[in-house]
């Protein structure tokens, strides 16, 4: 496998932090159609979806953590003797939708693996 330089590396950064292939162009010192050809090298790909998916497991993993604070804060509302039939209402509604929003996370993280598996075995 042939190592990468260091101009498909700083497109590689540029491209899975959500820049513009223009963007990622421009800060890798490249034309366009040089990113173009990069992208259907495999090692190019092949590290560009390391970095994707590593970085979105982070933010994942940091989501989960502010899920689990935020489920706490709402169960302390719900405990609050003073808290209305409304508020009570809206706090469970906020915890079955952060539920949802979860298993929904959770699985699309699965398909992704399973994913990158097929790809690897191809």
């Amino acid at each position: 496998m042939e190592e990468l330089k260091a101009s498909e590396l700083i497109a590689i950064a540029a491209l899975a932090s959500g820049k513009t292939i223009n963007q990622a162009a421009t800060e890798a010192g490249v034309n366009e159609r040089t990113i173009d050809r990069w992208l259907k090298k495999p090692e190019f790909k092949a590290e560009l979806r390391s970095i994707v998916t590593t970085t979105y497991r982070s933010q994942l993993n940091q989501l989960q953590s502010l899920l689990c604070r935020g489920i706490e804060r709402l169960s302390q509302i719900l405990d609050d003797e003073q808290t209305t039939a409304p508020d009570i209402i809206r706090t469970v509604h906020l915890l079955l939708s952060a539920a949802d929003r979860y298993q929904e996370s959770s699985l699309t993280e699965r398909v992704e693996n399973l994913e990158l598996e097929i790809n690897n075995e191809v």
